[in-house]
């Protein structure tokens, strides 16, 4: 993970849909009209070809976990994960 970059999630922005869809089409650099929704956001993610490590610390966990559409962010990062060995979830 040398040339991993690392992400940190951002609770602020990942508490709407508009805000949050914005935050991973900037931050992880996908190409205009991806991530139009969540099952887009998927597919982007499990395409993407550099390595990226998006970190959330316990504060954030806990912020997040408290929304259910964060909440399932949440999932939709750790499926990515799985699918996609350039991301990786960190959790600190």
């Amino acid at each position: 993970m040398n040339n991993t970059r690392e992400i940190p999630l951002d609770a602020a922005a990942l508490t709407s849909r508009k805000t949050a869809l914005e935050w991973f089409r900037e931050t992880l650099r996908l190409p205009a009209g991806n991530a139009e929704n969540l099952d887009a956001l998927f597919d982007a993610m499990t395409e993407i070809k550099e390595d990226v490590a998006l970190t959330a610390d316990r504060q954030t966990l806990v912020l997040l976990a408290a929304s259910s559409f964060s909440f399932t962010l949440l999932k939709i990062i750790t499926r990515a994960a799985d699918e996609n060995p350039h991301i990786h979830f960190l959790c600190r």
